[in-house]
């Protein structure tokens, strides 16, 4: 659809731009067409953490092996390093994926002053991450902390009802935020030490299932959602923390 909007751009610029906003629905990797996208919610799924989870499984055709593979594949891109941050944004969202629960990246997908990734934990309860994964300060500076304080503004303006809980999260190096940053009182961090222990949560929870073959039982499902503190009532008190303020 991309390849096709460039030659009806030579005789139909509107319609091109048609084909693209198309594309983008189907692929958010396409060109963005100047006319803007279409913006849409993430919701949390009504089926529920569980039934994600399975659903995840059967659509994408995994056997037992091909799923671990395909976990760790995603979990070595969701790590602190130098590489391009667009791989380890992505392989968030793939994790939510994973454990069931809906993402999206709605910088790269909208753009603007968006957040990196938006978590659905529930039918009105969210976290906004900013990932500065390629970070090795001791502390967040005040434009990192902007980044933060942006997203929480775009998530007002675009998930207007005032019922909605939102976790404002950082994924850094450090939780300590410079003397001239202005974090608001509800930022959380994940620190790399955090960010491992999700990771060995993730995969300790993915092995489990299919080792003890209960990806189709629901409440095995949820006791070992439970047990790796991967629920959406317990992840982000699990895995991050509170930040402290340079003195």
């Amino acid at each position: 659809m991309q390849y096709m909007a460039e030659y009806k751009n030579f005789i139909n610029p509107a319609l091109s731009q048609e084909l693209l906003l198309s594309a983008r629905d189907l692929n958010p990797m396409v060109l963005r067409p100047k006319t803007g996208i279409g913006f849409e919610k993430t919701l949390c799924s009504p089926n529920g953490q569980e039934a994600n989870i399975l659903k995840y499984y059967l659509d994408n055709d995994f056997s037992l092996n091909d799923y671990i593979i395909h976990v760790d594949l995603i979990l070595e891109d969701f790590c602190f390093s130098q590489e391009n941050s667009h791989k380890f944004e992505r392989a968030l969202k793939n994790i939510g994926a994973i454990i069931g629960i809906s993402s999206s990246r709605p910088e790269y997908e909208y753009g603007g002053k968006a957040p990196d990734n938006l978590l659905a934990l529930g039918k009105s309860e969210y976290a906004i991450i900013e990932c500065k994964s390629r970070s090795v300060t001791s502390q967040i500076s005040k434009d990192d902390c902007g980044q933060l304080l942006q997203s929480i503004q775009w998530f007002k303006n675009h998930y207007v009802d005032s019922g909605l809980t939102y976790h404002p999260i950082l994924i850094h190096n450090s939780n300590i935020f410079g003397k001239d940053a202005s974090p608001s009182k509800d930022m959380r961090v994940m620190t790399p030490l955090l960010l491992e222990e999700f990771r060995r949560s993730v995969r300790t929870f993915c092995g489990a299932l299919v080792r003890n073959d209960v990806i189709t039982n629901m409440e095995e499902v949820k006791k070992l959602l439970i047990t790796t503190e991967l629920s959406t009532k317990s992840i982000v008190n699990r895995f991050t923390t509170e930040f402290q303020i340079q003195r």
